[in-house]
């Protein structure tokens, strides 16, 4: 089945840290390249016990514990996202990182949103690492949605900004750019970064913005 093509090549993005949402989870789950049929998701899962088997078999294969950010952790993730993507071209305009997983909406021009998000993640986890997390800290890929309209970027991006309710750092584009020449330790995100309204922005708009900071063209 093609992809839904993304309404001005918009995509919400959301992924994992390891360990936390596997194959065989009561929540509902995708095999990786949809290698097998599973019926279920997180809005309709499918029934308690389903598929048990699959998870337990899954738990035995970890290598490591499940990956959960503490506070510093987050900060140290979302400041690197961002500079990632922006340093890659990619014009990124909300993103929330809580302690196990990410939201990220974003604008892939060429389509390939996987592979530079796969890019930001191992930034991260650089990162992570010379800030005391080893070893691997996402799950492999991540779920790209095309954003439909307007009306539907418009409510990834409020969804993405009210994770800062469940402490999650929040970044936007009404937000400061991130100083790349500066150590990531020494520049925060905070958990409620969003101005009450945009003419309190700290930063510009990105390029291909209007003033609410999202692309209203059709």
């Amino acid at each position: 089945m093609p992809l839904e093509k993304p309404w001005n090549d918009w995509y919400h993005c959301n992924g994992n840290t390891y360990g936390t949402w596997l194959p065989g989870d009561p929540r509902g789950f995708r095999e990786r390249r949809h290698r097998r049929h599973v019926n279920g998701d997180y809005k309709n899962p499918p029934p308690p016990g389903a598929h048990a088997d699959r998870l337990d078999r899954s738990r035995r294969l970890m290598r490591k514990q499940a990956v959960y950010l503490n506070s510093g952790q987050r900060q140290v993730a979302a400041q690197a996202f961002v500079e990632k993507l922006q340093a890659d071209k990619v014009e990124v305009i909300a993103l929330a990182i809580d302690d196990h997983h990410f939201h990220l909406l974003a604008r892939f021009r060429d389509h390939r949103s996987k592979h530079w998000i796969g890019r930001a993640k191992m930034h991260a986890s650089m990162l992570l690492r010379d800030a005391g997390l080893p070893g691997k800290v996402w799950a492999a890929g991540c779920r790209t949605l095309p954003i439909r309209d307007r009306p539907h970027q418009v409510n990834a991006f409020d969804y993405i900004i009210k994770h800062r309710q469940q402490n999650a750092v929040v970044w936007s584009f009404r937000d400061a750019a991130p100083e790349s020449q500066k150590p990531v330790s020494s520049r925060k995100l905070t958990t409620n970064t969003m101005p009450a309204e945009p003419t309190k922005a700290r930063g510009k708009p990105a390029t291909g913005t209007n003033t609410n900071g999202m692309d209203s063209s059709s």
